[in-house]
């Protein structure tokens, strides 16, 4: 079996896992022995993926500083391998040292494969045989190893760097602590009011990788929305005003009132963690078109204390599919850009506030049960205030009135 087939293959097996496909009953013997290996196998993997995932990334990041004298997108070619060729050999690493301590583990594979820094388990693993077809691995694998992309080339990446251009990563003084951001003029950033909480922001970058920004600008004005509290997040909404203006990227269209609606097709994007515990350390933008607002002004029945969302000026956006966890603003992503779609275009309509609440109540998770955005639209006027700013005499949303 080709590898591109085999790769499809394992794809559509996970998918039916999760999904909630009839569990094929394992043959005993050799194939439930090699079952057991795989799941031993990959608790290794799991037992330390968070801190080999930091530091593939913090070896990425390495990378894509030394190709500062690149284009943006030879940064982003040489983060990305980096951080593929780093995780796969501390994964194999951490296999090979399960095959050490369990001789079944020794039973499923071939211990060489282990060193070679190249390894891929989706070539090594073959989805016909039985072992495969038990849920707990799966489930596992599904969760644990996930395939770097194959095939890109660097306009592929170019063209997917660029989608979220918008999207910024706020800094201050304080190392590793971040918000994310989004361009709505070339010298306006809008981002979440509760930012200023745990740091206070002196730049704003612009590009792939935090550290290793394509462009950066300083922070010369910060206007919290002055009904803002920590107490109750009620517009959760800052501006920040910057110098020099951004060049690298364009601020996108507004969506009016009448382009957010319930079940409108949306995207995230920020520099926060992966809702899955993948890609834990920040500082990385990330990206999922695969939600759907939910509540377009949080005034249905009940929207409001099911979500505790603020009805008129907040938003609520999940995984578009149903899927919890699934695809979801997180950790980090605070004041980043949500898109809807509309027409053939995607249009800013909100920022990322805090997580939704589940049926009333808070979820034990971080994220992966849906968000609650501010609507740029309700506050268009205030943005527009704010001293210094420089405003293109571009089409405008229809703004509403404060409530």
């Amino acid at each position: 079996m080709s590898p591109l087939v085999r790769c499809a293959s394992l794809v559509l097996a996970c998918a039916g896992a999760l999904l909630g496909a009839p569990p094929i009953v394992l043959a005993e013997g050799a194939a439930g022995e090699r079952a057991q290996a795989m799941r031993t196998m990959l608790r290794a993997v799991a037992e330390h993926e968070a801190d080999m995932i930091n530091a593939a990334e913090e070896a990425a990041v390495e990378a894509a500083r030394a190709a500062m004298d690149q284009g943006p997108v030879e940064r982003v070619i040489a983060y990305r391998e980096a951080y593929w060729r780093t995780l796969r050999k501390l994964r194999a690493e951490a296999f090979e040292r399960a095959a050490l301590d369990d001789e079944t583990v020794l039973f499923a594979f071939d211990p060489n494969d282990f060193l070679d820094p190249a390894w891929n388990v989706e070539e090594m693993i073959d989805p016909e045989d039985p072992a495969f077809h038990d849920p707990q691995f799966q489930a596992a694998f599904a969760e644990v190893l996930i395939a770097p992309p194959k095939g890109k080339t660097a306009a592929d990446i170019a063209d997917f760097d660029d989608r979220y251009a918008d999207c910024v990563c706020v800094v201050g003084a304080e190392p590793g602590i971040a918000c994310s951001g989004v361009l709505v003029a070339p010298n306006v950033v809008l981002t979440a009011g509760h930012c200023s909480r745990d740091f206070f922001p002196t730049e704003v970058r612009v590009g792939l990788i935090r550290d290793a920004p394509v462009e950066s600008a300083r922070v010369v004005l910060i206007a919290r929305h002055p009904e803002y509290s920590d107490a109750l997040p009620r517009r959760d909404l800052m501006v920040l005003i910057i110098d020099p203006p951004i060049t690298s990227a364009e601020p996108r269209a507004v969506a009016g009132p009448g382009e957010i609606t319930a079940g409108a097709r949306a995207a995230v994007a920020g520099f926060g963690r992966s809702p899955g515990g993948l890609g834990a350390a920040h500082g990385v933008r990330r990206a999922t078109d695969q939600l759907s607002v939910i509540s377009a002004d949080c005034a249905g029945p009940d929207a409001s204390g099911d979500y505790n969302c603020t009805p008129e000026t907040e938003l609520v956006a999940a995984d578009r599919h149903g899927r919890s966890p699934g695809a979801d603003a997180c950790e980090g992503d605070s004041g980043g850009p949500l898109f809807v779609k509309v027409g053939d275009q995607w249009k800013l309509a909100a920022i990322v506030s805090r997580k939704a609440f589940v049926d009333g109540k808070s979820s034990p998770r971080p994220c992966g049960d849906g968000g609650v955005y501010v609507r740029i639209d309700r506050f268009w006027d205030w943005i527009r205030a704010v001293p210094q700013g420089i405003w293109p005499h571009d089409e405008e949303p229809d703004p509403q009135p404060e409530p």
